[in-house]
């Protein structure tokens, strides 16, 4: 992995995420602050609704976020996914940021395999705007795992992914992976994680 990526560990793990899990990120997201507070800025971009003015900033921290991917070093046998989302793949609503990202990546001099492995099943209100908390019995109700054939010589799947709360949504998805394939290596990459700022 690159030197910009930061190991989520003993004191930044998310609440879900055991010791043994493996999940990287880039920038810390300030959950409660506004767009100017320290990295926030990339973190509203990237998640701008797409009928929002500004998509310019949206199409700027995609390809930030692309260049990260670009600029990794990944392990041998790799191949990334991106996460599901609170759309289904066919909604008019759905965002494909994510998969704009690993275009960009598909289209490098490092690229590795993109397999789709997720899709909602539903649509439903993302958690940063219902304000409800969902574990990973919860969240994996919404997630399809799609007909899941995966290369025999890959051992590690990277699910990304652009903001880490709970890690819950992780957790879901990494169990149904298993449970296809319960040797296969599975971690996380985020652009961020959600850290709560002390009241002072």
């Amino acid at each position: 992995m690159a030197t910009n990526w930061t190991v989520c560990g003993q004191w930044n793990r998310p609440f879900y995420l055991s010791p043994e899990d493996k999940c990287f990120y880039i920038y810390e997201y300030y959950s409660g602050q506004g767009f100017d507070y320290k990295n926030n800025q990339i973190v509203f971009n990237i998640k701008k609704p797409l009928d929002a003015n500004g998509q310019s900033h949206k199409k700027n921290a995609i390809r930030q976020f692309a260049q990260f991917l670009i600029d990794t070093k990944w392990p041998a046998n790799s191949a990334i996914t991106a996460a599901s989302t609170s759309k289904p793949s066919s909604s008019p609503n759905y965002d494909a940021r994510l998969e704009e990202v690993l275009s960009i990546l598909k289209n490098s001099q490092n690229a590795i395999p993109i397999i789709k492995c997720f899709d909602a099943k539903n649509e439903i209100t993302p958690s940063h705007i219902s304000g409800l908390t969902r574990n990973p019995y919860t969240a994996s109700q919404n997630i399809q795992l799609l007909n899941f054939n995966l290369p025999s010589n890959i051992k590690t799947l990277f699910i990304l992914d652009d903001v880490i709360t709970s890690g819950s949504s992780f957790i879901a998805m990494k169990n149904l992976l298993k449970g296809k394939n319960p040797t296969l290596q599975v971690c996380g990459l985020f652009l961020a994680k959600a850290t709560k700022t002390q009241q002072v």
